[in-house]
């Protein structure tokens, strides 16, 4: 490690996800520059971005050996030392084309792996292997057989139809028999993946792995505008069993649904980013941070032993309105946080930033 402010080239097809990215990057100490499509020209106005590159060239999950190139260019340019995929489209790109490139890369899994975890029903079959508790799944070719289905099971039981691959809750659809007319006009993809539905509430994990070594890990309910940390040693152990088998590196995050006695159920995988993890971070866990220590660029990150909530200003308000007495200084550390970086902020909550549907 040197003493030289390291130089990262965040990959980009889209604003959100990429955005929080680039804001946990910038907190680790980096100088955060963009190689990005016109979905996420957003990000130049960010004032954490030192550059932003545009690029007409698709960043869509396939081998290019043009984005290569590009990525090279950019790489001499600005100096870079490591690259960063910023969704879920730039990562599949990034692993593909890893090979071509003259920068080193943040750590992701092999392509295999990604493509196993990544697609949820690949992601049950290795819950069931690995005797992870998941819901009962079903992969249903189209909407014909998803109304065979219902029919046949109409026995008052919900389900949740979701695409193979999609992120951020993108077509994911609570259904059962009565309500298949509505809900089929929304289904626009196939394969249907279909689960029963638990009852419970929505979790979350997060890990960085190093060769299957969890290094950072936080779990959390999100509520409300309120991020919460939850201790549950069952999760780390989970995922373990998971990851650990594949010798895989790199940031994951999972879905999971907990059942009022505390019965936890895997949905699906995310093998990179995620949207909340700058919320991750705001609550002491810098996921970029840990990769970038593991590459040997910076000293590893110090990780909160008790992860702190994180009140966004819907549940700011909440608290004030409610329990004001409960209140501190890092009550308002995520309002900090936006307000450090306003016109991004001000410019997805009023709409003008619109991620493009997969």
């Amino acid at each position: 490690m040197s003493d030289r402010t390291v130089s990262v080239l965040l990959l980009a097809s889209r604003f959100g996800m990429p955005y929080r990215v680039l804001r946990c990057t910038q907190a680790a100490g980096t100088r955060v520059h963009v190689l990005g499509t016109i979905a996420a020209a957003g990000l130049r106005r960010s004032r954490f971005c030192t550059d932003f590159a545009l690029t007409s060239l698709p960043v869509d999950g396939t081998y290019n050996e043009a984005l290569a190139t590009a990525i090279n260019q950019a790489t001499q340019e600005f100096g870079i030392d490591v690259v960063i995929a910023g969704d879920a489209p730039a990562t599949r790109s990034l692993i593909t084309i890893q090979s071509l490139l003259r920068a080193r890369i943040f750590p992701m899994p092999e392509l295999p792996d990604f493509d196993v975890l990544n697609n949820k029903w690949a992601f049950t079959q290795l819950c069931q292997l690995m005797h992870v508790r998941s819901p009962q799944t079903w992969l249903l070719a189209n909407k014909t057989e998803l109304e065979s289905f219902l029919r046949a099971n109409d026995d008052g039981r919900s389900f949740i139809a979701k695409p193979l691959s999609q992120d951020s809750s993108k077509g994911v659809i609570r259904i059962n028999g009565h309500t298949f007319g509505r809900a089929a006009t929304l289904i626009n993809y196939v394969p249907i993946l279909l689960q029963e539905f638990v009852e419970g509430i929505d979790i979350g994990a997060s890990v960085f792995c190093n060769h299957g070594r969890i290094e950072a890990f936080i779990a959390h309910h999100y509520n409300r505008g309120r991020y919460t940390p939850i201790s549950e040693a069952s999760i780390a152990a989970d995922l373990h069993a998971l990851l650990g088998p594949l010798k895989t590196n790199g940031i994951f995050n999972f879905d999971m649904r907990q059942t009022g006695n505390g019965q936890i159920y895997y949905l699906e995988c995310n093998p990179r980013v995620f949207w909340k993890i700058s919320m991750s971070m705001l609550a002491g866990v810098n996921f970029v941070a840990q990769g970038l220590s593991a590459l040997g660029l910076m000293a590893p990150p110090r990780q909160s032993s008790a992860p702190n909530d994180v009140l966004f200003p819907k549940a700011l308000v909440l608290q004030a309105a409610t329990a004001p007495w409960q209140l501190s200084a890092s009550s308002t550390q995520a309002l900090r946080f936006l307000y450090a970086d306003p016109m991004p902020y001000f410019s997805e909550t009023l709409g003008f930033e619109r991620d493009p549907i997969d």
